[in-house]
Order: C-alpha cells, then sequence, then structure tokens
C-alpha cells in the first residue's frame, strides 16, 4: 500500500454501475440522464468529471475489444441532445469538456449550445470544468528507482485535490499500479515527508515541473 492509498476517494455515482443491465436504448438513456441529475447542482467540478468518467468506462465495456467505442457515446448523447431538460445538459457540458475523443467533445458541444438556446439552464460548474489550476507536483521515491509515489495538487478555485500514483518500475518499464484521486492534499504530503524523513537518504522526496509529472503519469498509464 502506497503512503497516501488510506485516504477518501473519490467515486462516482453507483447509479452508473446499473447501465449495463438496462438493454433498450431509451431505457438506457433516460437511466443515465437521472444518474447524471446530481451534476446539476454539484459545486465541485471535481465530482462532476468522476461522474462523466464512470459513465463513459460503463459505456466502453459493453462494446466488444476492437469496436469503435466514439459510436455508442456519440449515439447516447444524440438521444440526450433530443431532451430539454437540465440534466441533459449537464451531462454533454461535462462530455465536451473532458472526453478524450474530439468527435465526442465536438457533438457534445453542438448539442449543449442547442439545449442552452432552448432555454435549459446551464450547470453552475460549466466554466470551470477541465480547466483546473496544478498547483504542485511531487515525486516520493528509493534509491532503486523501483517505486515511485506520485502526488500532484491541483484545484478549483479554493478547493484542493491531489492525484496519486504509484508507479512500479521493478522490470525497467514504469507502468502505474495504482492510481487515486484525494481530497485533503496537505495531509498527504505532510506524510510523504513524513515517510521521506524517516527513512532518508534510502528514500527522497522532490518537488516536480508540473510537465514532467504529466509525462510521468502518461509513460505510467500507457
Amino acid at each position: 500500500m502506497s503512503p497516501v492509498s488510506r485516504g477518501r476517494k473519490k467515486k462516482p455515482d453507483r447509479r452508473s454501475r446499473r447501465l449495463a443491465a438496462v438493454p433498450d436504448e431509451d431505457a438506457l438513456v433516460r437511466n443515465v440522464i437521472a444518474a447524471f441529475r446530481p451534476a446539476v447542482t454539484e459545486t465541485d467540478p471535481v465530482q462532476v468529471e468522476a461522474m462523466v468518467s464512470g459513465l463513459l468506462g460503463t459505456v466502453w465495456q459493453q462494446d466488444p475489444p476492437g469496436r469503435d467505442q466514439d459510436g455508442a457515446v456519440l449515439a447516447l448523447l444524440a438521444s440526450a441532445g433530443r431532451r430539454r431538460d437540465a440534466s441533459a445538459l449537464a451531462l454533454l457540458r461535462a462530455l465536451a469538456a473532458i472526453a478524450d475523443s474530439r468527435a465526442v467533445r465536438e457533438a457534445a458541444g453542438s448539442g449543449a449550445d442547442i439545449l442552452r438556446a432552448a432555454g435549459v439552464t446551464e450547470p453552475g460548474w460549466v466554466s470551470a470544468i477541465g480547466r483546473p489550476v496544478v498547483r504542485d507536483c511531487w515525486r516520493l521515491t528509493d534509491c532503486y528507482g523501483d517505486m515511485v509515489t506520485l502526488a500532484c495538487v491541483f484545484g478549483y478555485g479554493r478547493r484542493r485535490h491531489c492525484l496519486t500514483a504509484l508507479i512500479d518500475s521493478g522490470d525497467g518499464d514504469p507502468w502505474i499500479s495504482e492510481l487515486a484521486l484525494l481530497d485533503q492534499p496537505a495531509r498527504i504530503l505532510r506524510e510523504l515527508r513524513e515517510v521521506a524523513a524517516d527513512s532518508a537518504p534510502i528514500i527522497t522526496l522532490e518537488q516536480l515541473d508540473p510537465a514532467v509529472a504529466r509525462e510521468v503519469l502518461e509513460d505510467g498509464m500507457a
């Protein structure tokens, strides 16, 4: 267990886990919209990001390997775009902000603009989601480089969160064995400093440039 794995993790809404059991497309869309209703009044963009990430994962898991994963998502947001509902608009805005496919982002953005023009109320987080401010990044590593804990602190306004990754480099090909989105970043950094102080010089803690931290994360996830 990494030094930070005991923190409280952000979890997607449990209702998204039940979507795979709904075979009818119209029923699926209704369930998706219902599952996304809490996002309409949510004040923390991170919670909305976790919800839409969980939704995308659920949709992708229903498709066989090799199938175009965008197809199912595009069909879903097309149906959502025909519903003049604040939950549908919230879903489309979230997908437009953080979906990893350009086609999905553009289609979601167009659908959201149509709903907004029809008078549907925008969620309060629409101008902030997907645009966090990176505060600082830290790397805890042993002298052998076999295990690395990366902690990246970011925020939306006064809210602070921490993305942590446990990276295994024992075989020479770094890969992320644990990835968590946590709150209480001050406590997490305090724990990392304590680990480094108790185990120096075998274990060290250093601050990283965010660009370097991103590269480490992307390599580990790839």
